[in-house]
């Protein structure tokens, strides 16, 4: 615990920064986990690119105050199109592919 109240005040800032940090850190990895979830239950695309939006501009934010570097928002970003657009082909190819009359 700091003597100097001017370190007492840099560690409230610090600490509410953490937190905010954290939470926002927080939302990136439950967008993540609920595109892979959605991938993996193979849900409609719509869904998924709604998420896949969100996901986006959080990543986007978040690299803007720094709270993750910019190469690594890139990162993701790219990634999760990698994930979610083959998919969403496959999908489209499935709608379109005559299905056998019955």
């Amino acid at each position: 615990m700091p003597n100097i109240k001017s370190n007492l005040k840099y560690l409230r800032k610090s600490n509410k920064r953490r937190e905010k940090n954290l939470s926002v850190k927080s939302r990136l990895k439950t967008l993540m986990k609920q595109i892979d979830t959605s991938v993996e239950k193979k849900e409609p695309t719509e869904k998924i690119a709604i998420v896949l939006n969100l996901l986006y501009k959080y990543l986007d934010k978040a690299a803007g105050k720094n709270i993750i570097k910019k190469n690594k928002a890139a990162r993701k970003k790219s990634q999760y199109s990698k994930k979610v657009y083959p998919f969403k082909k496959q999908q489209k190819q499935q709608e379109q592919s005559p299905s056998p009359a019955s």
